[in-house]
C-alpha cells in the first residue's frame, strides 16, 4: 500500500518554509563571513608582516 501524498498547498508551503530556511542561513552566513573577514585580513597582515620583518 502506497501513502496518501500530500496535497498540493502543503507541499508548497513546506518548500516556502524551506526556501525561506535556506535563505536566512545563507545571508546570516554571509554576514558573519564578511564581519570577521576583515579581522582575519588585519591579522594576516599583522602575522606576515612579523614574519618578513628583518631579523636585527
Amino acid at each position: 500500500m502506497s501513502r496518501p501524498s500530500r496535497p498540493r498547498r502543503v507541499r508548497g508551503a513546506v518548500m516556502t518554509e524551506y526556501s525561506v530556511l535556506v535563505g536566512s542561513v545563507a545571508l546570516g552566513a554571509s554576514v558573519a563571513l564578511v564581519g570577521l573577514g576583515i579581522a582575519f585580513v588585519n591579522s594576516f597582515e599583522h602575522v606576515r608582516g612579523l614574519i618578513l620583518y628583518p631579523f636585527p
